[in-house]
């Protein structure tokens, strides 16, 4: 499970940000993710708690804000949100797509006392 790693290296993160501007405790971390992202909403959460644990994120909240799929066809060149499941052009039903958001995985910001 990758999110174990993914939640430890988050914390390490902001704890770090946070120390260094003389924070006492994380009270919130916000993310944006993507449904392309490779990340599971769901196992996130889970770990996330016991990555918390005993760290100045402790009893932090995560909050996911999550990133729309959206493709530009490169035929007919229109830009369409659509779900993973379906990567292909609804105009005109092709999958010479690019994708241009729903690859995101990062933090946003995080709240601080």
């Amino acid at each position: 499970m990758h999110e174990l790693s993914l939640a430890i290296n988050i914390i390490e993160q902001v704890s770090k940000s946070a120390l260094d501007n003389s924070a006492k405790k994380i009270i919130s971390i916000r993310l944006l993710l993507g449904p392309l992202s490779g990340v599971e909403e769901d196992a996130l959460q889970f770990c996330f708690t016991e990555a918390c644990s005993g760290s100045i994120a402790e009893d932090c909240a995560l909050i996911i804000e999550k990133s729309p799929l959206v493709i530009r066809c490169q035929r007919c060149k229109k830009e369409s949100e659509v779900l993973p499941s379906s990567l292909l052009c609804p105009v005109c039903n092709l999958g010479d797509i690019v994708v241009l958001s729903g690859k995101e995985f990062r933090i946003i910001d995080m709240e601080v006392e």
